[in-house]
């Protein structure tokens, strides 16, 4: 199997000042407890996964200002001084706020204590610069006020630029400790791209300057995508000589060079048109970022395991099921599921076959929003026999009635700051359900 074999980094307690965290346990191989946490972010995701000492922090970020009456920079402040006492691996499995947010404003207070990065490798390949540039057009086509406006994917190479631990690119058939990815696959990943330009008619646009504008997005796309790929390169290398702003000297030219010419393109006025022209497209844009996002899988099948479904799982988990590179099968049955999307009924899936015994949702309202429930297919008559529902908040659901909660076992984490599924109490749990029967 062509793999990327990366060791697994012992990450500590990220999350120890929050309630529920359990007693440190002896770290061995067998017999060691499966553990997820999930903190509440609102309109966002940051999960903890760990058995034993091991944990892995899977994305930190959200939408919203507030979350509980409570700034949302305080609670990712609070993350933030738990992975500096202890240490983690951090997962960022898509390029937006609601992923990479609070990540971001963590790293710019203080790194220390972040002991890898692994990322979408939407990097490694030339062909993948006009893929980051449909990326970056999505974060600028959401406003008409361009050059004001903080642009995540830039955003998140400069934080990283000032990172000193490695940073990791996977694909479908990386290993991770003993997380094994699931996407993405670099051969659909380019007729997905090819398709999509197609559909937003960049290729054929009708305004010269367009086609023009767009030569000139994907030219700094490309200088862009050779940072990310100097950075991992260098990344982890001990004694980097670095200026004032924390940067390897190594990459202080290109990095210069890509910022002026970056600035450059979000005054020009003909950019200006173009980004404004595509705002139709914005959610075809959205879409196909969905679609670049990490999948991933961790554990044995047959035993307490987790699968990471992203936002773009009910695009592949076909091919997925098939196993159509025959690279990666699924396991048959699977512990816990992250639900994909949020539990947006947008995203829905049949998750009944693999025998789930909890769903993790995390979703939030935030001002303005119109759509984005939890779908009503997951509660009530609809729900999979025998699964608990792990929501963050129940009051942005299609399935919550009058304000009563209508799924059949249900545990939300609203308003505290985080909720634990643990496998010795699933365990516990089945005795006592067994007993009963």
């Amino acid at each position: 199997m062509n793999t990327q074999e990366i060791p697994a980094v012992a990450t500590g307690n990220l999350l120890s000042s929050v309630r529920g965290r359990p007693e440190e346990r002896q770290d061995k191989r067998e017999g060691r407890m499966m553990e997820i946490q999930m903190y509440n972010v609102g309109l966002g995701e940051c999960f903890l996964l760990g058995q034993g000492d091991e944990r892995i922090a899977v994305n930190c970020g959200t939408r919203n200002k507030k979350i509980n009456g409570r700034d949302s920079a305080g609670i990712f402040r609070e993350i933030g001084g738990d992975i500096r006492r202890n240490g983690c691996t951090v997962f960022l499995t898509q390029f937006d706020p609601e992923h990479v947010g609070g990540f971001l404003q963590i790293v710019r207070e203080e790194s220390a204590g972040i002991q890898a990065v692994c990322l979408p490798d939407l990097f490694s390949e030339r062909w993948m610069s006009e893929l980051l540039a449909l990326l970056l057009l999505q974060d600028l086509s959401r406003s008409c006020f361009l050059p004001g406006k903080a642009v995540t994917l830039s955003g998140l190479m400069e934080v990283l630029l000032t990172l000193s631990c490695p940073i990791r690119l996977l694909k479908r058939g990386d290993q991770v400790g003993d997380i094994q990815v699931l996407w993405p696959q670099k051969t659909r990943l380019r007729k997905d791209l090819e398709e999509t330009l197609g559909e937003i008619g960049i290729p054929g646009a009708v305004y010269e300057q367009d086609r023009w504008m767009w030569k000139e997005l994907v030219q700094v796309a490309a200088r862009m995508r050779e940072i990310f790929m100097r950075l991992v390169a260098l990344s982890g290398m001990e004694e980097i000589p670095r200026n004032g702003e924390h940067i390897s000297v190594e990459l202080e030219e290109e990095v210069r060079g890509f910022r002026a010419d970056f600035r450059k393109l979000r005054r020009n006025e003909r950019f200006l048109g173009m980004a404004e022209r595509f705002q139709e497209s914005v959610e075809l844009l959205r879409t196909f970022h969905d679609r670049t996002g990490l999948i991933f899988h961790v554990g044995e099948d047959g035993k307490e395991n987790f699968l990471y479904t992203g936002n773009g799982w009910k695009e592949w988990a076909v091919w997925l099921e098939k196993n159509e590179d025959g690279l990666v099968p699924l396991h048959r049955k699977y512990w816990c599921i992250s639900v994909p999307g949020h539990g947006t009924d947008e995203c829905y899936w049949d998750f009944a076959p693999y025998a789930p015994r909890h769903f993790l949702v995390s979703n939030g309202y935030v001002a303005g929003q119109e759509a984005g429930k939890i779908s009503g297919r997951y509660a009530g008559m609809f729900a999979v026999p025998g699964v608990i529902m792990h929501c963050t908040s129940s009051n942005w659901c299609e399935g919550n009635k009058d304000g009563i909660c209508s799924c059949w076992d249900a545990q939300i984490t609203s308003p505290e700051l985080c909720s634990v599924i643990r496998e010795e109490e699933t365990k516990s749990q089945k005795r006592k359900e067994d007993e009963t029967a």
